[in-house]
């Protein structure tokens, strides 16, 4: 346990002498201030950009559940890329570099890297996410009002989905060389996903769903316990990438 605490006070200081705390933070702060400010100006955008012919058609004005859309969006997509690629190199940078060789020659459980890693950028994503959020939620709060259920699980939901990728991240890190590799790997598996969503029977299954359904669940759209089997999956994903990475890292040479 020692040697944890030891790894995990390693990594929160990388974390910020490589620049990966206050960036990521800096980047959630804007989507969550861009999501409900986008949502307001999305109607006048529309109108102007419609041909003087239909000018008087009528748009609809925006409501609370636009900020979200544009919330969820942007994490979704922006945010979970950015996610990606800040720490598809936190494991194969160090093995490049050979930096860890020392601290495993000197009796350092292999275990304690994998998990220190990851439960580090699990606290970034973490920390950058609710920030974010409460952003979002508190200028919805101002410009529009607290309507909408399961508010809290839609959130849940997409954080969820960020940290089975940095799971994900970690199991591929100990099967490729480079953090390039790992990012094709993390789009291969996510368009397999994709893929895999075209199938009806398993496709309300599938991860993905946890960033597809949000304000679906927000505005009883679907029943929050139809995410029940999605979160049970994802979270199993995440339980097995950790032990696999585990497994294969005390295996692989380096």
């Amino acid at each position: 346990m020692n040697q944890l605490l030891i790894m995990l006070l390693k990594e929160w200081t990388e974390s910020i002498r490589t620049n990966k705390l206050i960036p990521i933070i800096i980047v959630f702060m804007i989507l969550g201030i861009m999501s409900p400010l986008t949502a307001i100006i999305m109607p006048d955008i529309i109108k102007n950009a419609l041909p003087s012919a239909v000018k008087d058609f009528n748009i609809p004005e925006a409501t609370y559940i636009d900020s979200y859309i544009q919330f969820f969006k942007n994490i979704n997509q922006i945010g979970l890329i950015i996610l990606v690629i800040i720490f598809s190199g936190i494991l194969t940078n160090e093995l490049s570099r050979g930096t860890l060789l020392n601290l495993i020659t000197k009796g350092l459980s292999r275990k304690y890297i994998i998990l220190s890693k990851w439960i580090i950028s699990t606290i970034i994503w973490t920390i950058a996410y609710i920030i974010g959020a409460l952003i979002q939620y508190s200028y919805t709060l101002y410009y529009f009002n607290n309507e909408g259920s399961h508010k809290v699980a839609a959130y849940i939901m997409s954080w969820l989905f960020g940290v089975m990728l940095l799971s994900i991240i970690m199991l591929l890190s100990t099967l490729l060389k480079n953090n390039i590799a790992v990012m094709l790997g993390i789009l291969l598996i996510v368009v397999m996903m994709f893929i895999l969503s075209m199938f009806k029977h398993i496709k309300d299954k599938l991860p993905l769903q946890l960033i597809q359904k949000n304000t679906d669940i927000m505005i009883e759209k679907i029943a929050l316990s139809q995410m029940y089997t999605p979160i049970i999956i994802t979270i199993m994903i995440i339980l097995l990438s950790i032990i696999l990475s585990i497994y294969r890292f005390n295996k692989a040479e380096i």
